[in-house]
């Protein structure tokens, strides 16, 4: 009598890999967690100035302690304030303003604006603890 039987081939492959490192950038991490926040703070200034601000801030949008910011070189951080009538929504990777202009975090950028003591300006909501940074009023 014979006997038929399957032997199993096991096939071993050395060095493939498919793990991926991720990046543990502080910035993207605190970027990353924008996907799993229900909310980020956005500063929304009640009246609209009739003269622009004029000073050039060179920077990035980012997520810090669950707000909006404008961050730019060396230490420098500010908490982005945009007009009411300014349409600001939070993606999983970015902001997008007035429904078209898509900006991606970590995207260096320059915005005019100016930087204003927290009492100089009405805020439609009030600033969380957490968003304790000086205020930057985002365009005019």
């Amino acid at each position: 009598m014979r006997i038929a039987g399957l032997i199993p081939i096991f096939i071993l492959v050395a060095g493939c890999s498919t793990e991926v490192t991720p990046d543990t950038s502080p910035v993207l991490q605190e970027n990353q967690k924008v996907a799993q926040a229900e909310s980020v703070f956005i500063g929304r200034r009640v009246e609209d100035r009739e003269t622009p601000y004029a000073a050039l801030f060179t920077g990035e949008y980012a997520i810090r302690s669950g707000c909006l910011v404008f961050a730019g070189g060396g230490e420098a951080v500010y908490l982005a304030v945009f007009s009411e009538a300014t349409d600001v929504a939070i993606t999983q990777t970015g902001i997008t303003i007035d429904g078209s202009k898509e900006i991606a975090f970590g995207t260096p950028l320059s915005i005019g604006g100016g930087v204003v003591p927290t009492n100089a300006v009405t805020l439609r909501n009030a600033v969380p603890a957490d968003c304790d940074y000086e205020l930057l009023l985002v365009g005019g």
